[in-house]
This record gives structure tokens, sequence and C-alpha cells, in this order.
């Protein structure tokens, strides 16, 4: 019976575990797009909702700014009219194409944990390398500028930030510049933050992606963020460069949780019919142990001995033998089962609660008679 309880226990506790492991399984990943979620890149995410998703419970964050600038002196004469120079800068290696991952080559001390940092280093392509005479492990010096858009979201102007000065850490071969699917130059995020702080400007963020961290809390999380300022894609909305919607990939998640939830729910539901049941078998059985011994007992009584002592006795003696059962098959259900020392002491204590139920409901049933009654119904 011990084995029942165990493995109906066992069931409940496999799903719960099941359930808090799913995001590990199944994310729920977020992603900030446009008003009107035609876009998930090249926007304008402001500090107030990147701030309110960092602190929001996002784990793996991955984000992007956008800039630019011009090593050419002809192109540095105001108005500024075009960027020989795209710049991105991002917060972990993995935003860059597998691609350019493979190919990068590090000067000496420094590695692709750069990204994470906010020194003041790059890596470039070697098609930019070679076109301005800029060597591995050399400075490069150009005027930085970034874009204000209008209401529109077509028309901008450039805005100079400041004259930045970088380090080439790192120098990769990849068609994609030329293709215009990659930056010109890599950066870190958090050194193109501060360079644009100090320089006392609103910067913005183009794309940001991450996981939610506790997705059991998916409602709460989500209410936090309305607060914060996001809102549901508008698809019928004009405004496609604002990052200020949120694109949730919960569906497959909910639907999973959904299912191991009722399962549990079944569980837990059924419990208390389930060990009621073990109470009776246990309670049947004892009583056909225990009828074997209504000699004994019919005799003590009659000689006078308490009923108290005899059903004590009766009491402790069976008692004795179900926790010395438990402390057999404990090695067996640690081998035989995926549960931890814990759970089956557990398991165990909910038996012998049953057990010892069972003994003090049969004991008080056999007592209930007197001993007449016992000695005429002994074969």
């Amino acid at each position: 019976m011990i084995f029942c309880i165990a493995f109906y226990m066992g069931n409940i506790q496999n799903n719960e575990a099941i359930l808090r492991n799913l995001s590990q399984t199944i994310p729920v990943t977020v992603q900030v797009v446009g008003t009107n979620g035609n876009r998930q890149a090249g926007l304008e995410i402001d500090q107030k909702h990147i701030e309110a998703l960092l602190s929001g419970g996002i784990s793996d964050s991955l984000y992007t700014m956008l800039a630019g600038g011009n090593i050419d002196e002809k192109n540095q004469k105001q108005p500024i009219q075009y960027c020989d120079t795209s710049m991105i800068g991002i917060n972990d290696s993995s935003l860059l194409s597998p691609l350019i991952r493979e190919q990068i080559s590090y000067a000496q001390g420094w590695d692709e944990s750069l990204f994470s940092g906010d020194q003041p280093a790059c890596v470039i392509s070697t098609d930019y390398a070679s076109r301005h005479r800029i060597s591995l492990g050399g400075t490069i010096e150009f005027p930085l500028y970034v874009w204000e858009y209008e209401e529109d979201d077509m028309h901008f102007r450039f805005v100079e930030v400041g004259k930045a000065s970088l380090v080439v850490a790192g120098t990769y071969v990849s068609s994609e510049v030329a293709a215009g699917n990659a930056s010109d130059v890599a950066v870190p995020a958090r050194w193109l933050q501060s360079f644009l702080q100090d320089a006392g400007l609103d910067y913005t963020y183009a794309s940001f992606q991450g996981t939610v961290a506790d997705p059991l809390q998916l409602n709460e999380w989500k209410a936090g963020m309305k607060k914060a300022g996001f809102q549901e894609v508008d698809p019928d909305s004009f405004k496609e460069r604002e990052g200020n919607a949120l694109e949730v990939n919960d569906r497959l998640f909910i639907e999973t949780a959904d299912r191991i939830q009722e399962n549990i729910r079944i569980f837990r539901w059924f419990q208390a019919p389930f060990l009621s049941l073990i109470v009776l078998l246990i309670v049947f059985v004892l009583f056909l142990v225990l009828r074997s011994s209504r000699r004994e007992i019919a005799i003590a009584l009659s000689l006078g001995r308490p009923g108290f002592l005899c059903a004590l006795r009766c009491f402790l003696e069976n008692a004795l033998l179900m926790l010395l059962g438990c402390v057999v098959t404990l090695p067996v259900l640690l081998a035989a089962t995926s549960l931890g020392l814990g759970d089956i002491l557990v398991m165990e204590g909910i038996f012998l609660v049953c057990a010892f139920l069972s003994i003090i409901i049969a004991l008080a049933f056999l007592f209930s008679m007197n001993v007449l009654e016992l000695l005429t119904k002994i074969d």
C-alpha cells in the first residue's frame, strides 16, 4: 500500500516539478515591436520602457542601439547629409550573425566578452579596415551622430554627439556588410549608452528581446508592463518606429501549463478519496489480523486486565510492524522511483498516519464488543 501512496503522491510531485521547470523547456520570449507590429528592429525604444523591462522580471535580455559616423573628413561638413560609417551597439555577441561571429579575429587581450562591458572598443569588417587603412589593435576616431525622427517616422535629421575614439579589438571578413545586412562597426551597447548620456542626449534603443523569468506569474507581469506604458499591437496604426508594444510568445507555454495544472487539480481532488480508500483497506486487513488475536484478548479481559492496556499492546505491536515495513521499503523506493529521500519520508509519514488511524479504528471496532461476544465469535 505504501507503494500505491508513493506512486500517487509521486505523480503529483512530478507534475509540479514539470510545471516549475516548464520555462526551461518552453521559454516565454518577449520582443519589443513598433506600434503596428510591423517592425522589430530599427525602433525608437525610450529609456523608460527599457528600464521597465530590465527591472520587471526579464532574463537573457538582448538589445541594440544604432548610431552613425563619418570617418572621412569630406563627409563631416555641416549640414550632415550622409554617414559613411554605420554603427551598432550590442550587449551580447549572439546579436551578431553566426557568420560574423565565426570569422572574428580578436586582438591580444580581447574576446567576445567586450560586448557585455563598457569599454571604448569595437569590432570592424576587414573591408572597412582596408578602405580606411585601419589595423587590428589600432584606434579609430570620428564624429558620432544619431538620428532624430519626425512625427511621420520617415524624415529625420542627424544630431552630432561628439568625437568617438575606439580601439579596434577585432576584425571579421564578411559579405554581409556589403549586402547591407550588418554594420561597419560593432561596439558595446553600454559604452554607446554612456557616450550619448555624457553628451546630454535622450538616447533610444533599436531593438529588445528577452525571456520572462517567471512565466507562472505571466498575468501579473503583463499587468506590470501595461502600467509601464507598453500596449498591445495595433495593426491599424500608422506608427511602426515607436517601440511601445510587446510581442509575447506565450501560447504554447500557456496551453502546456494549463494541461499540467489540470492534471494536478485532478490528482489533488482525488487525493482525499484515495487516502480514505487506503485507510479502509488497512482497517480491513488489520481487522483480519486482529481477529486471530480475539481469544487472547478475550481471556485477558476476562481475567480483569484493563481494556486500555490490551488495546495499547495491540496498537504498539502493529504500529511497530508498520514502522519496520517502512524502513524495509525505504531503499526499495529510493532505487525504484525518481523521488528524493525527503519526498519518500513524507510519503511514508502519510502512510504511517493512515496506518495508525486504521489500527485505532480496527481496535475500536473490536473492543466495542464485550467479552462474551468475543468468546462466542471465536471459531
